[in-house]
């Protein structure tokens, strides 16, 4: 095959460009999903040669997959009231809700709310809002009134339920 006329191009460039038209070709005439794939390697000078970079590779020294590759989340953070009623319940759902009172609520209020609906503050949390606080309230675990009443009451803003982790 010859390079098309090119005036002002020496005969050594339209041969070089010529090599490079026909290994192109080849290229895309074999394989052309692997034309344009950049993994897709020529091995050696033989065009017919055409082999994915990772085939040669033993199954052992090809990279891991993604998924395999990624270290494992770390745990939750626990609070330690709800740490420890978890472990008093099993790591079964604990009788615990989490509720966030307003900014301006005094320690009496938050007393007054818990008491309200049967309950014992535990304690802040750790990890949630701030101004968010544990209600232990016996046979809660599960049962949506409780929540209903509290998030009726005027110094709470949020109730939450809890589990274990």
């Amino acid at each position: 095959m010859t390079a098309p006329h090119c005036e002002g191009i020496s005969a050594a460039l339209r041969k070089g460009i010529s090599g490079w038209l026909i290994l192109l070709g080849a290229l895309g005439a074999g394989s052309p999903a692997w034309a344009q794939d950049s993994a897709a390697t020529v091995i050696g000078r033989d065009s017919s040669r055409i082999a994915r970079a990772d085939s040669a590779l033993p199954d052992t020294a090809r990279a891991p997959a993604a998924d395999s590759a990624r270290p494992a989340p770390p745990p939750p953070p626990v609070d330690k009231a709800l740490g420890k009623a978890c472990t008093a319940s099993g790591g079964g759902a604990p009788d615990l809700l989490i509720v966030t009172f307003r900014r301006d609520v005094t320690p009496e209020e938050r007393s007054a709310v818990a008491e309200e609906v049967g309950g014992t503050l535990r304690g802040p949390s750790e990890h949630a809002a701030p101004g968010s606080w544990y209600i232990e309230i016996p046979g809660s675990a599960g049962d949506p009134s409780v929540a209903d009443k509290l998030i009726l009451l005027d110094p709470v803003v949020e109730v939450g339920t809890t589990r274990c982790p």
